[in-house]
This record gives C-alpha cells, structure tokens and sequence, in this order.
C-alpha cells in the first residue's frame, strides 16, 4: 500500500425502484448555495430494473453466496468475487432497520437497495429479491475496486477511477453488462423517465463527501440533506452498526453479531439476557481462591483455558488441590466408578513464537514460555498432582503458537452454568505477597454457555500429540441454567488468532464492539490496559475527548516495551500517549495516568515495566451504562493477533460494581503522566 486511503468516497445512487408508488418529479440534489445545476447528460444505460428473471433467484445469504453467483459471470463480477474471497471487499448484510439507520433515512421513506463506503458494500437484506440484490452487488463491488485501486496507487480526493472512467458511468456499465450475460431484460419500472437515469448518476457525484449520505432516495426523485459533511474515515476501522445508546446491547453490537464469524461463538450466541455477576475479585490470589471454588461445585465438567500455565506457582497449586479436591468427592460418592470430565487449554509457543518469547521475556523467570517443556497432561500437573490423570476424565491440549497467533483467553467454565472471566495467568506473578494488579469476575447464567461455545472452538483448533483427545461438542452443555428473572443482559465478546503479522483487520466481535463502545460514547469512558498502541482505539479515542466525552485512560507504564517497541507490535505506551495528545487534544477531556498499585505506600514511585506491582488489568467503562473485560488488551497483539475472550455486561449496577472494585481503586492513586517524573513518559 502506498500513501494513506483517500477520504470518505460514500457512492449514493438513486433507487433502482421496487416501489410501485415510484415519484417520477425528477432528480433533485439540494446544497448550502442552493439547487445544484443539472450537468449535461451521460451515455449510460436506461434504468436498471430488471423485471423479468431467467431462472430460479440464487440464494443469496452469506458472502460466500454472493461470491460464489458473481464467479465467472463476466470479468468484472469474476473480480469482486475474487475480492470477497480475499477480504478485500467486505460485504455487510443489514436488516432493513439497520439500513435504514444507516443511511440516515427517513423511518417512512424509501431506500436505496445498496451502498458503499470506501472497500466497503452495504447491501440491504431484507428488500428487493436476490437478482436486484445481486446486480448491486456489481454496482457496488465496482465502487469498491475502485476504490481499493485508488488507494493502492496512493490518489487522494480523486473522484474518479483508476481507469479514468466516471466511477458511477463505470459502475452502470459492468452491472448492464452482468445483467445482459444472465439475459435479465432492462426494462425500466412504471412511472420512471427513463431519461432522468443519466441526472440521477450526476446527482449522485456531489455526495461523494457526505456522511451517512442518503436522506431519501427514490426511483424519479434523489433528495440528500448536504449539511452532514463527513469527518476523516479511517478505514480499518469504519462500523457497520448504526449510532445506538451504549445501554442498547441489540444496536451497540450490530457490528459485532454481522462479523461474528471473525469470533469463536456464533452470533446467536453472543447476547444473552438473565445472567448474574457474582464477585469481582482482585488480584492472584483471590481470583485463583474463587476459579477453585467453581472447580469444587463441578457436577459434570469443569473447562480451563490460559495463556501462561506455571505448575510451580501457587495460582496453578490452588487449581490444581481443588481438582484434587473434586476427584475425592467423587471417589468417595454414590458412583465411585465415575469420573468427572476436566480439559484444560493452554497456549503453546512454537518456532518463531518461543525464540521471540524466550528473546523477549525476563531472564530471571524460571519458565520463560507459556507452559514448561514435557508431555501433556504431565508437564502441567508436576508429580505433586500426576495422579489426576487417573482419577479424573483429564484431557490436555495445546493452541500451536506459531508467529503472533497466541491463544490469549483466560476462562474457567463450570458444567456450561457458571464461569470466571479473567485477565490474569496462571503464573506465580500472580501469587502473594506481591501478585500484580488484576481481577476476575464470576458469572452465572446463560453467558456460561456462550463462555463454554469459546472455549469448545478453541479447543476444536488445538492438539496434543502425548495423549488421544476428543473434540468438544459447544451444543452439548451438561447443565442448562434457566435465565434469572431480572438478570443481567451480557455478550461475549471474541477473536480468533490470526497469525498474519501485517493483519490490521478489525471484522470480529471484539474490536467492534470495542469500537462500537467509544463510538457511540455520550459522556465518559474509562479505559485500563497494560499495553496501548492499537491505531484504531487510538483514533476513537482521540474522536471522542475531541467531541467533549471524558476519557479517563489508566496504562502501565513502561510495561512491555521490549516486545511491543517494535513495527508488528504497534510501539510503546509512551509513542501511543504521544499521538493521543497531540494537536492540542483539550486535557480536560483527555485524562492519562500513569497506574500505581493502590496498595503501595504513599510516595511509592510508578512501576516501570512488567515488574513487581504492575497492572495487568483490561478494563472499559462507557457512561456508566456498559462495562467490559476479559483478556484483551487495547494493543496491536490483542487486536489483530492474537485469540481473546471477553464479556460486555450491559446493566448501570453491575458495570458500577466491577468498576468500583477495579478501576476506581487505581484510578485515585495513580499519576498523571505531566506530572510522571521517572522520565520515561512522553513530553507534553
């Protein structure tokens, strides 16, 4: 790629109508000077309903679909299936509602079947039958090479295509010609002249500049609200849902559910509504106390998931007596034959992975990897414990960890009903006297279920080449726990790893919903992280203290700048503060502080780097409605690398109580990065 993107290209057309109530007044355009003059007329086809179909309409529901009726019609269609194979083209499926939202549109006026906005098409599900739904695809995959040729020649503010062609001529042509390849008959629709077509495309031209550009849209009349002109795209990050109240989870994660696939729990999956928060424990030893009473109440299976798996420390001791625990209730019970099911996943590094690790990590760790060297289940029980390998049904596997594509997750899901949710390793970091600053949150409910669908897809996708293991079934949890009445509506949030190290994309649950969340901020947001140089959640960010939202921003400074100062990893704290507060962001909306342990004694210095007493916490609150976490850090690896697990609790008294507890405590006791005089912060 060379130079940056150009700037919003939205491309606006007038409804190739289904509307037999079609206003054949004309085409319209209105600006701020007032009635915009008609441009001489374009040689370009008549009007693009095609009334009369070849055949049975494909069936046209996932991209796949679309790729697939498109591939080897003719040349064009053949290369905008090739780039939604790639991903090049992203192709969104909206409800009519969503569309509409989109667009901007009024609730009772029509809407144009389809649009586009950079490399990506928006195409309204719900109206018009597949042949209409699959020329626009045509119409708008032209738009988007378009585009995406633009950018690679690094053009900017060009109105035209790569091929010097009218871009919306260009587009009417390739779909005639799609059209006249499957014979569909171009006959235009009642009551559309079908010489106003040509002052329809010129009309379209002047809403290259605007946001959410289509205020209605109709087969003889295009009338478009100008006022709204559009603010710079960054396009790794545009999102598909509509603006929603952050209390609104169905709106806020539009996004989230339509990129589902980039996630490990389907979209059906990811809401659910009469779930409980049932503690929110701080720090190694209490969140590691609270995953082994789960452990010891397991009637059926107990799942475990980690990044960093120490047998030697006391988090791994605590998990690991209270297994032992459950395997001598069992052998004691009623049914002394039975053996309770315990799989346990854990990150494995591997090739370039573990030399970067080992080159990377703290010399003076006695396990520099993810897990010691060994078989599996031997090298994670130690002799201590070896014996549970026969006493409960246990089975090991390992997420291969070849590049960046690390299995981040941190979750303990008990018989598909209960569950904790953590940011923190099973790693003696954790462990008292001095564990680092953390938390895990408890959880009951539906939400279990979904947690155990993340961590059956993880799991699927691992190995263990010491011992034979069987897949995991997410449909078949052993308990199902009824929602509770007046329970807590919860989303968990997903990323599968990717081990490209030049991915950027951002199509999965958790970066949209991130996303989503600072987007559509009204009044504050806070956010934890250890590591921050995500470009993304930086520009979001930046978008939202400049609208007057308050960003209260708490990193750990210095922490894990060996391995993130780097090009793939994204930089260091101190650069992404730097960006942040550039350009003269007003401070008072823009708060960053440097965290300090709030159990340290008054005048204790900042923790500088992954040391003794430093935040390991992942944690976001939007305007008190909405509160987030897991194991994702707002960092390049968390966002496009590596497999993440988080959960989103929708509800004002629970995002409160997990803030209080976490947030809160920190926030009062940290410092200011102006006033940091360590001499690593950045100057502002």
């Amino acid at each position: 790629m060379h130079g940056l993107p150009p700037p919003f290209a939205a491309t606006v057309r007038a409804q190739r109508s289904l509307d037999s109530e079609a206003d054949s007044s004309g085409p319209q355009a209105r600006t701020r000077g007032g009635e915009r003059p008609r441009p001489a007329a374009l040689a370009v086809p008549r009007a693009d309903l095609y009334q009369i179909r070849p055949a049975r309409p494909p069936r046209l529901e996932t991209l796949q679909d679309y790729a697939r009726a498109l591939r080897g019609v003719t040349p064009q269609a053949t290369r905008i299936a090739a780039a939604l194979d790639r991903g090049e083209i992203e192709l969104n499926l909206l409800s009519d509602l969503e569309f509409r939202q989109a667009c901007g549109a009024r609730n009772d006026g029509p809407l144009p079947l389809a649009y586009t906005e950079g490399h990506r098409v928006f195409l309204n599900a719900e109206r018009g039958d597949s042949w209409a739904r699959l020329l626009d695809a045509v119409h708008e995959g032209t738009h988007a090479l378009d585009h995406l040729a633009a950018r690679d020649l690094g053009l900017q503010g060009d109105e035209h295509g790569s091929s010097g062609d009218d871009p919306e001529v260009l587009a009417y042509r390739h779909q005639i010609e799609f059209a006249r390849a499957l014979s569909l008959d171009s006959a235009p629709p009642p009551g559309l002249d079908a010489t106003a077509a040509p002052d329809q495309i010129n009309a379209a031209h002047t809403l290259h500049d605007v946001h959410r550009h289509v205020a209605t849209a109709h087969a003889g009349s295009l009338e478009v609200d100008l006022e709204r002109r559009a603010a710079p795209v960054q396009h790794q990050r545009r999102l598909v849902s509509p603006p929603a109240n952050p209390s609104d989870p169905h709106a806020l994660l539009a996004g989230a559910l339509q990129h589902a696939r980039g996630g490990t729990v389907r979209a059906e999956a990811i809401l659910s509504t009469g779930n409980r928060v049932h503690s929110v424990d701080v720090e190694g030893p209490a969140i590691f106390a609270r995953q082994a009473e789960l452990i010891r109440s397991a009637q059926q299976e107990v799942l475990i998931q980690t990044f960093v798996w120490d047998p030697n420390s006391k988090a791994a001791e605590t998990l690991l007596e209270a297994l032992d625990n459950l395997a001598q209730r069992e052998a004691a019970g009623d049914a002394p034959g039975r053996r309770i099911k315990v799989r346990l996943l854990v990150n494995e590094e591997a090739g370039i992975a573990q030399r970067f690790m080992q080159a990377t990590g703290n010399k003076k760790a006695a396990q520099p990897n993810s897990r010691p060297p060994g078989p599996l289940p031997d090298a994670l029980l130690g002799e201590r414990y070896a014996h549970l390998a026969d006493r409960l049904d246990l089975e090991v596997r390992g997420h291969r960890h070849g590049s960046v594509n690390s299995l981040h997750s941190k979750s303990v899901i008990v018989d598909g009903r209960h569950a904790a949710v953590t940011g923190a390793n099973v790693q003696s970091r954790n462990d008292a006297p001095q564990p680092a600053y953390d938390f895990g949150v408890s959880l009951s409910g539906p939400v279990a279920r979904s947690l155990r669908e993340d961590f059956a897809t993880n799991w699927n996708r691992s190995v263990n080449r010491d011992q034979p293991t069987r897949p995991i079934d997410p449909d078949d949890a052993p308990l199902v726990l009824a929602p509770a009445a007046g329970g807590v509506t919860m989303a968990v949030l997903t990323k599968k790893p990717n081990f490209n190290p030049l991915n950027t994309d951002t199509r999965n649950p958790q970066d949209q919903a991130f996303l989503s969340a600072i987007d559509n901020a009204r009044s504050s947001i806070q956010i934890m992280t250890p590591n921050l140089n995500a470009p993304a959640v930086i520009t979001a960010l930046r978008a939202a203290a400049a609208r007057g939202v308050q960003v209260e921003l708490l990193v750990s400074k210095g922490f894990n700048d060996k391995r993130e100062d780097n090009r793939v990893a994204g930089g260091t704290n101190a650069a992404a503060i730097e960006q942040l507060q550039r350009d003269g962001i007003d401070t008072r909306s823009l708060q960053i502080r440097y965290f300090r342990n709030p159990a340290a004694p008054d005048g204790a210095p900042v923790p500088d780097g992954n040391v003794i007493g430093s935040s390991h916490a992942k944690f976001m609150a939007v305007d008190g409605e909405l509160a987030i976490f897991g194991s994702s850090n707002m960092d390049k690896t968390s966002w496009h690398f590596s497999g993440e697990t988080n959960v989103a609790v929708f509800d004002r008294a629970a995002a409160a109580k997990v803030k209080a507890a976490v947030f809160d405590a920190a926030w009062g006791r940290s410092v200011a990065v102006a006033d940091d005089e360590g001499g690593r912060g950045p100057k502002v």
